[in-house]
């Protein structure tokens, strides 16, 4: 049917059911993904595992740094405002820290971030103190709210736009847009044709046994993929905010001039943020200061312990009482807003440490498999004559088919322009791909 479907004009195609033309395009549309859209995919699934690994890479890596020195007889941990003297000390001038994570003796380093002069935005130096000892163990540049360091920043930027910047960024935009497409439309051609897999080559069979296993989590690294990309980023931000489904903020400052203070120079209040947190139930053992910024009095400090999925509560504290003025509780999140960061923690793989890591192997490995599989099943299934093209496959489906996708085009589009954007230009390629087949 398909040879005969290719090859014969639009108005001879009226034999055909709306149902098998309907088919018949989207057969078409994951075709065209495979050939154009999946070499995309193969590289933010090769560097997507590469990042699921970085968790152990940094540890390894960075070891001497981030590693304390076990205690001896219980010996506590040095007061924080000793800590920050020390780390301030390797440093030229009296920086005052930015940030500062507090350590646990045998465990991990203090780590206190500091902003430099001259240094690019969102990037700190964070200087690691063994809690115990007081000894600077190293000295490393830190990225973004998350503190990122080197090796791990260096594969996130490889896995999100080859280090290209943001015309990189283009590039996993694309492949998170229609990796949930491709999903989506791989399984409903297997639901629809599930009975005539025995008469399918031997990579088509095992491309469609996987596939329906794999799609929940190929749709869920798209829609999460998504949240961080460029341009649909900025829409599904808008989105969230008008549903309500944002992360709710510390209102901190609406409460920065209450006590009409400046804020405290004294690094012994760091000790008391760190007391007034655990008395306060923050509980996780990774956990974050942060002073007031400019001539406020609000401290805030948040749980960061990522890896329990409810380890997120934050509370903002008036630094010269010591009250806390405002609390972000996890407990209290919108479901939308507890879905969004379970899901980014997932993607990012830190959630459940290493349980999720494997997850995200057997997923980026099982996408590998999946387009190696369906370039075999296309290789194979030239040998049956010239394929339909998207663009034929479009002009054969029925008017009421062409003005429901067109419907359903026109939010997704603003949604996500670049997909949108990419839609024509796939639709071409794919014509020009065919015209060639049929010339060969």
């Amino acid at each position: 049917m398909s040879v005969a479907y290719a090859s014969t004009p639009v108005g001879h195609r009226l034999a055909l059911a709306p149902a098998a033309r309907l088919a018949v395009f989207m057969r078409a549309l994951h075709t065209a993904v495979g050939v154009f859209v999946a070499p995309l995919l193969l590289i933010a699934a090769v560097t997507g595992l590469a990042y699921a690994a970085t968790p152990q890479l940094e540890a390894w890596w960075y070891a001497p740094a981030n590693e304390a020195a076990p205690a001896t007889n219980g010996q506590p941990a040095l007061p924080l405002a000793r800590q920050i003297a020390r780390a301030s000390a390797t440093l030229a001038g009296s920086a005052e820290p930015v940030a500062v994570r507090p350590g646990q003796p045998g465990g991990q380093t203090t780590r206190v971030m500091f902003a430099r002069p001259g240094a690019a935005p969102n990037v700190t130096t964070a200087v690691f103190v063994d809690p115990t000892s007081g000894r600077v163990t190293g000295q490393l540049a830190a990225y973004g709210t998350s503190g990122t360091l080197p090796i791990r920043r260096i594969i996130d930027q490889l896995h999100r736009s080859l280090l290209l910047g943001s015309v990189g960024r283009l590039y996993s935009e694309l492949a998170a847009s229609w990796l949930g497409v491709a999903a989506l439309g791989g399984v409903w051609l297997w639901w629809r044709r599930r009975a005539a897999r025995a008469s399918r080559s031997a990579p088509r069979r095992w491309h469609q046994r996987a596939g329906p296993w794999l799609a929940i989590g190929l749709i869920g690294f798209s829609v999460t993929g998504l949240t961080w990309s460029q341009f649909a980023g900025q829409q599904i931000g808008v989105l969230r905010v008008w549903a309500g489904w944002q992360t709710p903020a510390l209102a901190a400052h609406e409460h920065g001039g209450m006590t009409g203070e400046t804020a405290p120079t004294s690094r012994a209040t760091y000790d008391r943020m760190l007391a007034v947190a655990r008395a306060h139930g923050l509980t996780a053992e990774r956990i974050e200061i942060r002073p007031p910024a400019g001539a406020g009095a609000i401290w805030t400090v948040a749980e960061i312990d990522r890896r329990w999925p409810s380890q997120v509560d934050r509370i903002a504290v008036d630094g010269p009482s010591g009250r806390v003025v405002d609390e972000s509780r996890f407990e209290d999140y919108p479901i939308a807003a507890k879905l969004t960061r379970w899901g980014i923690d997932a993607h990012m793989g830190v959630l459940f440490g290493l349980v999720n890591q494997l997850v995200l192997g057997v997923f980026a490995v099982g996408l590998i498999g999946l387009v190696g599989l369906g370039w075999a099943g296309l290789a194979r299934g030239r040998r049956a004559g010239p394929r339909i093209t998207l663009w034929q496959s479009l002009a054969g489906l029925t008017r009421g088919q062409q003005l429901g996708l067109l419907a359903a085009f026109v939010p997704l589009a603003v949604l996500l322009p670049v997909w949108a954007a990419s839609c024509p230009v796939l639709i071409v390629l794919d014509a020009a791909a065919g015209r060639l087949g049929r010339r060969g």
